[in-house]
């Protein structure tokens, strides 16, 4: 295996995890995300997901406050989308 930049991590932080073992993204799942998104996923993302996997991110009680801050940052069209990833994702669109 090459170096990574993530190498450390495992000995830096505690994993938690549920019962089931988090999925980790294959190249595919990446590829598919970027063009679902439209843009690139920085490598070092990309990197950190095929080694431990996406984990959780939890909206739940606050995705409201986070769709209404992204309207006040100038993004049109905000929604979640639940069920396409491994976890909730935010999105919406932006002129210019």
């Amino acid at each position: 295996m090459t170096d990574d930049i993530w190498d450390g991590f495992p000995k830096a932080v505690e994993f938690t995890q549920g019962k089931r073992p988090m999925k980790r993204s294959s190249e595919k799942d990446l590829d598919a995300c970027e063009d679902f998104l439209g843009f690139r996923l920085p490598c070092s993302y990309r990197s950190f997901v095929k080694r431990f996997g996406a984990g959780i991110l939890r909206l739940d009680g606050c995705t409201g406050r986070l769709l209404e801050l992204m309207r006040r940052a100038g993004f049109a069209s905000v929604e979640r989308l639940d069920g396409r990833f491994y976890q909730p994702v935010l999105v919406g669109s932006r002129e210019g």
